[in-house]
């Protein structure tokens, strides 16, 4: 007998995952389930009225277990897949992800979502029923903002008139973090010339690189940043940083709030997803190559003045919006617009 419970799953409560479960909370009105698939909540989601596994990719043999015992029961099952990319690694793990998700992809009842777009990634149309827009590219482009006015005094004060530039979040090599490191010991003025601010736990793979920036005069605050701290520090940037690892292609929370709060994104040459996003968007951002030297002398160059920058469209932030709750509330089961 099903439940008339309407269900967000999740495997854990890290990284994101919180914010999904406030995001799909407020949006599409589900309630939180959280933890592994197994024994103890096989019977919940089976039972459920409505089901989104949030993260797939997190326990991919649990979501396709109940999903497929879910549409022998004639029940909708919806999945969002954060690195649908996955399915198309070389070697067997990928060959074999690929074979299942194409499988399941003509399973009725079953609905699987890229976060990636058709449009820069066309492949993904053979391992999903559809693609909605990453909610982190709108899910606050309509809220008050708390900023912290501390913060933003300490970074004004830091900068003293230079332009600065943030990169915010867990410091990790896949974030780009020794891309950064290597351009500021390739140009030392880099440090001089902006006001450099790495806010966030450093990861122990990034310790020896964030003590080298540091005493190269950036400031770093190897912490958990506060949602009202982050905030003041989107406002006080000149330039976010996105250029992330190759690895690491696709739409990020950083540079989604970039997007959203009308900052300039620093991204790699050559990133395919956010590429695609800065294209469609038409909005400006600051490309930087490879080469730490090139990059240093790009960074230095090509920032500008925030007031003259091209910004995204809220209006069309928020038809992406639409649009990803529309999905949800039809169960995830149509195509829809990308």
């Amino acid at each position: 007998m099903a439940s008339r419970e309407h269900l967000l799953h999740i495997n854990h409560l890290g990284g994101h995952h919180g914010s999904f479960i406030d995001l799909f909370g407020r949006w599409c009105r589900l309630d939180p389930s959280i933890g592994r698939v197994g024994r103890a909540n096989f019977l919940r989601l089976l039972r459920a009225e409505r089901l989104i596994f949030g993260t797939l990719d997190d326990d991919v043999r649990g979501f396709v277990l109940v999903a497929l015992a879910r549409a022998i029961l004639a029940r909708r099952t919806g999945g969002i897949f954060m690195r649908p990319q996955s399915c198309f690694f070389p070697g067997a793990r990928g060959w074999v992800k690929r074979q299942l998700f194409r499988a399941l992809r003509a399973v009725p009842r079953v609905s699987t979502l890229s976060l990636l777009p058709f449009e820069a990634a066309p492949e993904l149309r053979a391992v999903t029923t559809g693609a909605v827009h990453d909610p982190q590219l709108w899910d606050v482009v309509d809220d008050d903002e708390v900023v912290d006015g501390k913060m933003m005094s300490e970074v004004a004060a830091a900068a003293a008139g230079r332009p600065v530039l943030t990169f915010l979040g867990t410091v990790t090599k896949g974030k780009g973090f020794g891309h950064l490191a290597a351009m500021i010991a390739a140009d030392p003025t880099l440090t001089r010339k902006l006001c450099v601010v790495v806010a966030g736990r450093v990861s122990p793979e990034s310790a020896a690189d964030a003590e080298a920036v540091e005493k190269a005069g950036a400031i770093v605050w190897n912490r958990r940043i506060s949602d009202a701290e982050l905030a003041a520090l989107y406002h006080a940037s000149s330039v976010v940083w996105a250029c992330y690892h190759p690895e690491y292609d696709q739409a990020s929370g950083i540079f989604g709030r970039a997007v959203q709060r009308g900052r300039r994104p620093v991204i790699r040459d050559g990133a395919v997803i956010v590429g695609h996003y800065v294209d469609r968007l038409k909005i400006d951002a600051l490309r930087l190559p490879d080469d730490p030297y090139r990059a240093a002398a790009c960074m230095i160059s090509g920032v500008t003045d925030n007031n003259n920058i091209r910004i995204a469209d809220p209006a069309l932030l928020r038809e992406w919006r639409q649009d990803f709750i529309h999905a949800i509330d039809d169960g995830i089961g149509a195509e829809i617009r990308t």
